[in-house]
């Protein structure tokens, strides 16, 4: 993790990045499941 901050990567920027891959990833109603939200909302932002 040190090599990571001494080149600049930000572990929170990091994280963020590999959790927006996931969701990507996701049907819109299981991405919506899992952030407790609803299926029509998660469709209308997909």
């Amino acid at each position: 993790m040190n090599q990571l901050a001494k080149s600049g990567t930000t572990l929170f920027g990091t994280l963020l990045a590999a959790i927006r891959n996931l969701v990507l990833g996701m049907p819109p109603a299981i991405a919506a499941q899992v952030l407790r939200d609803t299926a029509e909302r998660a469709e209308d932002h997909a």
